[in-house]
């Protein structure tokens, strides 16, 4: 017969041997299951285009070509504006838009689920017909105050202002760090004025006594909702709805 000390000694092993076989690692290699179905169908929608004031243009949106990336497949709109890329199967899927007179669009990695039509639509806006004519640069204080000039015209038009560390700063994004915006207005028509506090050339990481150069371009009325996209290797915005050649000027930092 076993004493009462020799039984407690077994009981304690077993408690050990149990706990260490529940502590294992559960093994959950082995077959996967199959991956989910690749279904048919339709990616498609209405192109929407505007003039450089911002009005929607209802002609001669017919013919716009859109191109699937990565491939030799190209539709155009109809009548109503209405682009189709028919058959596709589940995947993701990028596209471009062109339209002469407008600025380019790209669509970026739509998921695609097929199965039926999915809806996609774009705009496109056209490409200004004129250029910022003069840029002028003035230091107030620790505000830079930026002015342009732009040909007459009778209706309210866009400016984009482009800011870089590099001289050959322009729309591309590997060239500016930022930009900033300007409507004329009713009563001046071939004027802006842009006013840039020190504070932001500092957020951008030009400090004070350092360069800052800049590039104005004229610019459709909706150039940050149509006819743009977003370069994926800087993450920042293309602009396509503005005009060819900048106006530049720099400035040294307050």
């Amino acid at each position: 017969m076993k004493s009462l000390k020799e039984v407690i000694t077994v009981l304690f092993l077993l408690v050990v041997i149990i706990g260490a076989n529940s502590c294992k690692k559960v093994e959950t290699t082995g077959p996967q299951g199959p991956a989910g179905p690749s279904l048919t169908g339709n990616l498609k929608g209405h192109v929407y285009c505007y003039d450089q004031y911002g009005s929607t243009v209802l002609t001669d949106i017919s013919g716009i070509k859109d191109s699937l990336n990565g491939t030799t497949k190209v539709v155009v709109t109809d009548t109503n504006g209405l682009y189709t890329f028919a058959g596709l199967t589940t995947g993701n899927y990028s596209f471009t838009i062109t339209a002469n007179g407008y600025g380019q669009s790209k669509v970026e990695n739509i998921q695609f689920v097929g199965g039926g039509d999915t809806y996609h639509d774009v705009k496109l806006s056209q490409i200004p017909s004129f250029n910022v004519l003069t840029l002028t640069d003035t230091i107030i204080g620790t505000n830079v105050i930026i002015k342009g000039t732009l040909p007459t015209d009778t209706k309210i038009r866009s400016v984009i202002l482009f800011v870089g560390n590099v001289s050959n700063v322009s729309a591309l994004p590997q060239y500016y760090l930022d930009y900033f915006s300007k409507s004329t207005t009713a009563t001046v028509l071939n004027s802006f004025s842009i006013t840039i506090p020190q504070s932001d050339f500092i957020d951008l990481g030009i400090a004070s006594g350092n360069k800052a150069y800049f590039a104005a371009y004229g610019a459709a009325a909706g150039f940050n909702t149509s006819s743009e996209y977003e370069d994926l290797a800087t993450g920042r915005t293309v602009f396509t709805a503005i005009s060819s050649t900048p106006a530049t000027a720099n400035v040294t930092v307050p």
